[in-house]
């Protein structure tokens, strides 16, 4: 009795919003830059490095994952003339983010190391807006909760160079797994078309960190040959947990993936966003 006293409230809410013409509809789109990003790992040299210190390069980029191209679509109610609130769903495909890394490994033995990195993460966002009540233009703020699903690949190039020539290598592995918890908030516009078409322009920033559960090899090729089915699956698969014992036989284990630490990579941008609102 009392869930369907609970159903029929939110169908008459429902209702009586529409009827009031307190809904509408957000389509849009835009382009985000990397912000609260963070430099690449720092790599430990290995002895021949330390030997070589003058022949050796690093390339520490600043980067965050979650710059990219973005569209979205949101479903908002106006609470009051000057607050409403928004439900959010998007999605984000990342630009690729290179780096290098030239490392000698002895006096005629030289590795060249190329990494990529690329993303995609489909989002959901409710977030309450604040704006003015005039009559062609509204300036507005929107602060939300951001959740989420995100999933990266980091491609390596290898080539490692000698007196017997040049040998490429390539690994791609795909992080996956988890859920991204952040910030989205907007300082925008509306610029009024029609009583029921809306143009809106917003400065857009988002901080987020993202933990992958796991990752996984997908190609591993040497000298253009393909060695992934030669991996074990200990080799292949990584599970990032808080916690992990680290026993002779899970490590002798080669058929389960392996246990590494969790580690948190960074989502944040800061980028525009435009489109169109439509009022029903």
């Amino acid at each position: 009795m009392k869930t369907k006293t609970l159903t029929l409230v939110f169908i008459i809410f429902s209702l009586h919003a529409i009827s009031q013409n307190n809904n509408y509809l957000k389509i849009g789109m835009g382009y985000g830059l990397p912000a609260f990003g963070q430099k690449t790992p720092y790599i430990k040299p290995s002895i021949q490095q330390m030997l070589y210190p003058d022949e050796v390069k690093f390339d520490a980029t600043y980067f965050s994952l979650g710059n990219g191209v973005y569209a979205n679509v949101s479903w908002g109610h106006l609470i009051n003339k000057n607050v409403s609130f928004e439900l959010g769903l998007g999605y984000e495909y990342g630009i690729k983010i290179k780096r290098m890394e030239i490392q000698t490994n002895s006096p005629d033995s030289i590795t060249d190391q190329m990494f990529s990195y690329q993303s995609k993460m489909f989002y959901i966002c409710p977030s309450l807006v604040f704006k003015t009540d005039f009559e062609k233009i509204n300036p507005y703020a929107r602060i939300g909760m951001l959740i989420g699903k995100p999933s990266y690949t980091e491609n390596i190039d290898i080539t490692v160079e000698s007196y017997m020539g040049q040998i490429p290598e390539n690994i791609v592995t795909e992080y996956n797994g988890g859920i991204g918890l952040g910030i989205n908030s907007a300082l925008g516009v509306d610029v009024k078309l029609s009583d029921k078409m809306i143009f809106y322009a917003e400065c857009n920033i988002i901080d987020m960190t993202y933990a992958p559960k796991k990752s996984e090899i997908t190609t591993y090729q040497i000298n253009n040959v393909d060695r992934l089915q030669n991996l074990p699956m200990r080799d292949k698969e990584i599970e990032y947990v808080y916690l992990y014992e680290d026993v002779a036989s899970q490590t002798n284990n080669q058929d389960q993936p392996k246990k590494e630490l969790k580690f948190k990579m960074p989502y944040g941008s800061v980028g525009a966003n435009i489109g169109i609102k439509m009022r029903f």
